[in-house]
C-alpha cells in the first residue's frame, strides 16, 4: 500500500465524484485534458489493485493506492527459446509529441525496452528537431495542444519532411468539429486515450513490422 498525502483544502463534493471520469478537469481549456487520474485508475485495475482517495475539507486529500502482494509459491516456468522462423521485430526510434508530461512518462514506461522514446511537449520544438535533420521512424502526437496542435504539427511536416508526415499517429482524447474531420481525412493510425497499453504495443508492432515489409 502507497498513500500520498496533502494538507490542502480538501476536494469539494461536486469534483470529488467526478474525480476519475474522463475528461474532467477543474483547470482552463488548454491546460488540462482531465485524463491524468482515469489513466491512473486504468493501470493500478490492471495490476488487480484499488485506487481510493480520502479528503476532508480544509484539512487536505490521501490518494492511496493497495496492490496484490507478490507471490512466491508459483513455480517459475522456464522461457520458451526464440523461434528463428518468427521475424524480429525492428527497435524504432519514436517521438513522442504531448503538452501533458504524464503522457510521456506513460508511454515511455509501456514502450520501455521495446523501442527508443524521445518525449517533448511542444509541437514547434519537434517541428525545430525534424527540420534540424533528426530522424524518427514514428512520430506519435497528441492533438489538442497548445500553440501549435497535431493539425498544424502534421500540415507543417507536409511540406519541409513529408516522410515523417506520412510516420504519424495521432492521440485522441474526444475530437469534434474541425479536428475531428480533419482525422477523417488522413490514413495515418489514431490512439484514442485513456488507451490499453498492450494496445498500443500491438499498434506499434503492426507499424514496425510493416517498415521491414518495405526495407
Amino acid at each position: 500500500m502507497v498513500e500520498i498525502s496533502d494538507t490542502g483544502p480538501g476536494i469539494p463534493p461536486a469534483v470529488l465524484k467526478r474525480l476519475f471520469e474522463p475528461f474532467f478537469t477543474t483547470k482552463p481549456i488548454g491546460i488540462g485534458t482531465g485524463l491524468g487520474l482515469t489513466i491512473c485508475l486504468n493501470i493500478v485495475k490492471e495490476l488487480q489493485g484499488e485506487l481510493t482517495v480520502d479528503t476532508r475539507m480544509g484539512k487536505g486529500t490521501t490518494f492511496r493506492v493497495v496492490l496484490p502482494a507478490a507471490r512466491t509459491d508459483q513455480p517459475v516456468e522456464p522461457t520458451p527459446s526464440p523461434n528463428p522462423a518468427v521475424p524480429t521485430v525492428r527497435r524504432l526510434r519514436i517521438l513522442l509529441v504531448d503538452d501533458e508530461p504524464f503522457m510521456g512518462v506513460v508511454i515511455e514506461r509501456t514502450l520501455r525496452g521495446l523501442h527508443d522514446v524521445v518525449s517533448l511537449p511542444s509541437a514547434r520544438e519537434a517541428l525545430q528537431r525534424v527540420v534540424g535533420g533528426e530522424h524518427f521512424d514514428l512520430i506519435i502526437s497528441d492533438v489538442m495542444m497548445p500553440t501549435m496542435g497535431g493539425a498544424e504539427f502534421y500540415k507543417a511536416l507536409l511540406k519541409v519532411a513529408p516522410a515523417h508526415a506520412a510516420r504519424m499517429m495521432f492521440l485522441t482524447g474526444g475530437l469534434f468539429g474541425e479536428a475531428s474531420r480533419f482525422l477523417d481525412d488522413l490514413p495515418n493510425a489514431r490512439i484514442e486515450k485513456p488507451f490499453e497499453p498492450q494496445a498500443l504495443r500491438v499498434l506499434i508492432q503492426q507499424f514496425a513490422g510493416g517498415l521491414q515489409s518495405k526495407a
